[in-house]
């Protein structure tokens, strides 16, 4: 409710500043303007409170999304990311090796592949667009992630299209890399999860592709950065076919080892 709150208070200010006034002549006094410039004037606020009005539901709708994704999470608003996970590792170089491997490659590329492009709105629009449609037939492949595999939810009460929050993690420190995904999970693994209650570390075999989103409405991150933000019109998401889910021997520790090099976190009450 703040977020919204806030994004009212801006459009009240916006259109605060919008509000037309009159001429002033030399000693002060308001000057009629004259009709067709009132007209011209009128339409041109109308205008830009509509985009305006445009701008806030988005935004809007951009926040419910996020708020939607950090409740599936579990994550409470206000928390954040250090907080929450102080453990992850970098991303591999691996693109394919994690979500967030892509997420760095499809940003590198992005920035690669477009620079000196067009700067002309409608022109870089097309140019991104086109760039999300061709990147997908270059970054895909197979490979072995092991995973965690959250509870197993059912969007709109569908048993047949089960989803579940998955999160990738590095086989040799046994530390998350990156967040966790939402993606779809074929019904026989749901079952799969459903029967091992208890089992957390599964290996996970799936294709994996790039599928970046073209977004024309999307110039910035935004507030929650939901879904992750490539670059200007374009928003990441990607392709997961499953091919098999066998549970792994091994176990997460307790609290996960520093990497090394990196100094452990202080223990609870203690001065960072």
């Amino acid at each position: 409710m703040a977020a919204r709150t806030m994004w009212w208070c801006v459009l009240a200010g916006a259109l605060g500043t919008l509000a037309p006034c009159g001429v002033l002549a030399q000693d002060g006094a308001p000057q009629p303007a004259a009709p067709d410039a009132m007209r011209a004037e009128n339409d041109s606020l109308r205008a830009e409170v509509q985009r305006l009005r445009s701008a806030l539901d988005e935004a809007l709708r951009r926040l419910a999304a996020a708020e939607a994704a950090l409740a599936r999470l579990g994550v409470p608003l206000g928390t954040t990311t250090e907080d929450a996970d102080p453990a992850t590792v970098d991303a591999p170089a691996d693109p394919l090796a994690s979500p967030a491997s892509l997420l760095v490659e499809l940003r590198r590329r992005y920035e690669r592949d477009l620079a000196g492009g067009p700067t002309e709105a409608a022109a870089r629009r097309a140019a991104v667009a086109a760039w999300c449609k061709a990147i997908r037939s270059e970054m895909k492949g197979r490979r072995d992630w092991l995973v965690t595999i959250a509870p197993i939810e059912q969007p709109g009460g569908s048993p047949s299209r089960p989803e579940a929050m998955v999160r990738v993690y590095d086989e040799a420190l046994l530390r998350p890399i990156g967040e966790a995904v939402r993606v779809r999970i074929p019904p026989r693994h749901a079952a799969q999860v459903r029967a091992r209650p208890d089992q957390r570390l599964w290996t996970l075999t799936a294709t994996i592709a790039a599928a970046p989103r073209f977004e024309e409405r999307r110039e910035t991150e935004g507030i929650f950065n939901y879904p992750p933000f490539i670059g200007p019109y374009a928003e990441f998401e990607f392709e997961l076919e499953w091919v098999s889910l066998t549970a792994s021997p091994r176990t997460l520790p307790e609290s996960p080892a520093p990497a090394p090099g990196e100094t452990p976190p202080p223990a609870p009450g203690q001065p960072r």
